[in-house]
């Protein structure tokens, strides 16, 4: 069940990289940054630390589970 869990996640978490990193890529052809697109890579950023600390912790219970910690 967790590894199913974790890998839904990762899954997100790679589309979400992948989206901000076109929305990066954006602002550079555009040769500046205007303040809705730094709200939106920030916000992505936001969500993929939230992604990466629910992984972590998806990892901790895991570890809990098979008695490995």
């Amino acid at each position: 069940m967790i590894d199913l869990l974790q890998s839904k996640i990762a899954g997100i978490a790679g589309r979400y990289a992948d989206l901000v990193e076109k929305k990066i890529n954006e602002v550079n052809d555009k040769g500046s940054v205007e303040v809705n697109d730094f709200s939106e890579i920030n916000e992505g950023i936001r969500m993929l630390n939230h992604l990466a600390g629910t992984l972590q912790k998806l990892s901790t219970c895991e570890g809990n589970v098979t008695g490995t910690q």
